[in-house]
């Protein structure tokens, strides 16, 4: 069973991630990943799985999103792995 340390850890990675988003500070935003993440979601209404790269490879002015709410799940256990969702 995880231990609080490990929920607090995942929770400093989401609001990192958050807050990277917000900023646009790509360098945080990769330090949020795994080398062999995967990021999975609905884009213009097809469900995309990959590698965050192209994320990372998009112009500034689009991760920019002061009207966005970011909500997220408590993580759980996939595996040996607590894992987060981000809406």
């Amino acid at each position: 069973m995880p231990s609080p340390n490990d929920y607090a850890s995942v929770r400093i990675v989401v609001e990192n991630y958050i807050k990277g988003s917000y900023t646009a500070d790509i360098g945080l935003l990769k330090r949020c990943f795994h080398p062999d993440a995967l990021m999975s979601g609905y884009y213009r209404g097809d469900l995309e799985i990959g590698s965050p790269q192209p994320f990372f490879d998009q112009p500034v002015e689009t991760l920019l999103s002061p009207r966005c709410t970011y909500v997220w799940l408590l993580p759980w256990r996939l595996g040996n792995r607590l894992t987060a969702t981000i809406f």
